[in-house]
């Protein structure tokens, strides 16, 4: 488990989403979006809305001990009654 508390734990990943397409898996730990640190899910969540649908995300982090990076691109929103 990842114990530092610098990152964002990736909880789960649905298939097909652009997460998903990505390569990101659950407990993939990010560190950094679109070269700003993230330590909490908030931070993460506000940097992806300033996104349009169609913008590459660079995300940095760590999959286990091994430093990873990972481009995604971003997609629609969904309704708010479809997120969880």
């Amino acid at each position: 488990p990842y114990t530092d508390g610098k990152g964002v734990v990736i909880a789960g990943v649905r298939t097909g989403e652009p997460a998903s397409k990505a390569g990101l898996e659950r407990g993939d730990v990010i560190t950094e979006a679109q070269g700003q640190a993230v330590t909490a899910g908030e931070e993460l969540r506000k940097i992806i809305r300033t996104l349009s649908p169609g913008t590459k995300l660079t995300l940095k982090g760590r999959r286990g001990g091994e430093a990873k990076s990972w481009t995604v691109t971003i997609g629609e929103m969904p309704a708010p009654d479809r997120l969880e």
